[in-house]
């Protein structure tokens, strides 16, 4: 609970001498006697195992979720975690007057009431059930948004609350917050039972969701039904190491205060809200890197670079610079995590989802309180050392750090071993517009290839070329028949730059690894259908008019008034392509010999118009905004 987490350090440190009575009364420094005396590891010891007891609470919750849920309805099962929870959070609240172990009890069943997260997450796998992979993986990421608004104000009222001193008032204000969840419960969500329970009339009732498309191979073949467990466990094997390798946040606030004195404690809260920043950016980056990573990609790259990141760490001398990297170092961790519930549905069966979303959960919850623990004797052989109750302290400054990179290496070599099960994707095309389908069936039906778009044309131009027949030719047309078409014409173009622009260095692959022949083949066939490499009469003519009737629509002046002005837009816009023209015969037997530089001057062609259309829209939605009697010429009132 991130309300906690600025306040944790005070109830376990001593208060200070100058601490008032109000201040000892509310909670400061209440637990520092026994937290002292804990028999694991002292103070940090203590400062751990609280954490734990809720973290072991809410993974026992989230295991059992999807048995609760299937039980006795999703809606009754957040009745019970929410109204539950408000309750238990009071109770925890009043612990604190008893003693540390009470507390760390409380909290234990403060988090046994937070097993909500895989009922809400498999809710909108089954509402987005026939949802394209984009949209599915978009959605399943939706509730990172309110996990992050949480981080981001729960440390703020955390720092609120300790400016009053009042070190309870974090627990009553989440048992609030936890009843007013339950009152939107009532009010919002249907009763489900079950995605695997079929419609009887209920309109709130979920069919089955479809068969997941998103996993790369097919595990539900008879006698095979069990597969997908090995790639669970080897998912799973990826997140331990990394939970093990996530100790720059443990040690900044224990040995970092030994080095850097009270100002790392100071600095626990705003570094905490800096991390939900973070992780915004995290939630985009994994979205856009599995695009063209994949699941286990996106893993290996944050592994890998949260490895070298605390590498760097062990050498930081400033608390300024540790916390810097630190968020480095946080950003890249957070890409695969944001990725955990997409990569688990992707492996399981889809009748098994539910099951283990909620495992996935209370799994996640016991990484994350014992993971750290792995790693604890090189955590506390630094203290040992900076106390000075350690005499021999060769190679121990920053040992700790270095070993979380060893982990977080671990944990990317499991990654990779993932490539098998998540291949890096190949990049697939877009998928047609609907005004490409329509030109698509017109071409179908009449042959006629005016409206297709250019990725369309190309390819019937290529078949046929390949074919050894002539390209097809059409009519440029008259402006009066495309008026109606321009903001068609407009936006089929914005596709066909860019997909001239992404075909430049495919091109230029095919023709350096060996397709010289076939494209001098090609270039024979192309000169066959304009041997002089001369414009025909009618096209000279179509193009012109359709130029000349654009000029007056778009309210150009003629160009008489300034001739050379507009020949030097007319060449700027059309710069010169094969210099000579294709009737230059050198020029022709250049280009077939070497059409890259060619095809690096079409390129940089399109992406000048590229650019040009994007300001010319960008100046229409300014004009929009434009209010005429808003302006006021200067010098009048």
């Amino acid at each position: 609970m991130t309300l906690m987490i600025p306040v944790t350090p005070y109830l376990y440190l001593p208060a200070p001498p100058n601490a008032t009575k109000f201040q000892v009364d509310n909670g400061r420094g209440v637990f520092a006697h026994e937290a002292d005396n804990f028999p694991i590891n002292g103070l940090t010891g203590s400062l751990q195992f609280g954490q734990i007891a809720t973290i072991m609470g809410t993974g026992i919750a989230q295991g059992l979720s999807g048995i609760v849920s299937a039980g006795i309805g999703r809606k009754n099962a957040l009745y019970i975690y929410t109204f539950g929870g408000a309750a238990a959070f009071v109770v925890a609240g009043l612990s604190m007057d008893w003693n540390m172990y009470a507390y760390w009890a409380m909290r234990l069943v403060t988090g046994l009431f937070a097993g909500s997260a895989p009922i809400v997450k498999t809710y909108i796998v089954d509402l987005w059930a026939d949802a394209t992979p984009q949209v599915k993986m978009k959605k399943m990421m939706a509730p990172m948004g309110s996990m992050i608004v949480a981080s981001l104000v729960g440390p703020i009222i955390g720092m609120a609350v300790v400016a009053t001193n009042v070190l309870s008032l974090p627990l009553y204000i989440a048992g609030a917050l936890e009843f007013f969840a339950g009152i939107m419960v009532f009010m919002y969500i249907p009763n489900i039972k079950s995605s695997a329970v079929q419609s009887d009339g209920n309109a709130n009732a979920v069919v089955p969701a479809k068969d997941e498309s998103s996993t790369p191979a097919d595990d539900s073949k008879k006698g095979e039904d069990t597969v997908y467990l090995k790639w669970v466990a080897l998912f799973w094997g990826a997140r331990l190491f990394d939970r093990i390798g996530g100790g720059q946040f443990q040690w900044f606030q224990t040995q970092g205060v030994r080095e850097f004195g009270q100002v790392a404690l100071t600095m626990l809260p705003p570094v905490i809200v800096c991390m939900s920043f973070v992780a915004v950016l995290a939630v985009s980056g994994s979205m856009s890197l599995n695009k063209k990573l994949g699941l286990a990609g996106v893993g290996i790259v944050g592994q890998t670079i949260a490895a070298i990141m605390f590498v760097v760490l062990s050498y930081m001398t400033s608390v300024w610079a540790y916390s810097a990297v630190m968020l480095i170092l946080q950003c890249f961790s957070f890409l695969a995590s944001m990725l955990i519930d997409p990569s688990i549905i992707a492996l399981v069966p889809p009748s098994k989802k539910a099951l283990w979303i909620g495992y996935q959960g209370a799994f996640a919850q016991i990484t994350q309180a014992f993971g750290p623990l792995i790693l604890q004797k090189f955590l506390n052989m630094e203290l040992d050392c900076s106390r000075g109750t350690k005499t021999n302290c060769a190679g121990v400054d920053g040992l700790y750090l270095k070993v979380n990179a060893i982990a977080c290496a671990i944990s990317a070599v499991c990654y990779m071993a993932l490539l098998f099960r998540f291949p890096v994707p190949k990049k697939q095309a877009d998928p047609p517009t609907e005004e490409e389908v329509a030109a698509m069936l017109k071409f179908e039906a009449t042959g006629d290839v005016a409206d297709l778009s250019m990725p369309q044309l190309l390819g019937i131009q290529k078949k046929r070329l390949d074919e050894g027949n002539p390209m097809l030719k059409v009519r440029f047309g008259t402006f009066s028949d495309d008026l109606e078409k321009l903001p068609q014409i407009m936006s089929v173009a914005e596709r066909d730059f860019k997909f001239f622009m992404d075909l430049t260095p495919q091109r230029i692959k095919m023709f350096q690894e060996g397709c010289k022949e076939d494209f001098r083949k090609r270039c024979e066939i192309l000169k066959m259908n304009s041997p002089d490499g001369k414009w025909s009469k009618e096209s000279r003519e179509e193009w012109s008019a359709w130029m000349m009737d654009w000029l007056e629509y778009a309210g150009y002046l003629d160009g008489s008034y300034a001739p050379n002005l507009h020949k030097a837009i007319f060449m700027t816009a059309y710069p010169p392509i094969v210099a000579g023209g294709l009737s230059n015969e050198l020029a022709w037997e250049k280009y077939i010999s070497n059409p890259v530089p060619t095809w690096l001057k079409i390129d940089r062609w399109m992406g000048m118009y590229l650019t040009m259309n994007k300001m010319n829209q960008q100046e229409a939605q300014a004009l929009c905004l434009f209010r005429a009697n808003q302006c006021q010429v200067a010098g009048t009132s």
